[in-house]
């Protein structure tokens, strides 16, 4: 393995959360966890 090559690689993440309510626990929204967060994690 080259020890420029990434071991992960991860582009434009995006995870969000809903926001629930009522009795019937209705969506009404998104809290944004992650928005759009790219990275990479190399050896060593």
């Amino acid at each position: 393995m080259n020890p420029q090559e990434s071991l992960l690689e991860l582009k434009d993440v995006k995870k969000y959360f809903p926001i629930r309510s009522g009795i019937f626990q209705k969506k009404i929204g998104d809290v944004k966890a992650v928005d759009g967060i790219s990275f990479s994690l190399k050896r060593g």
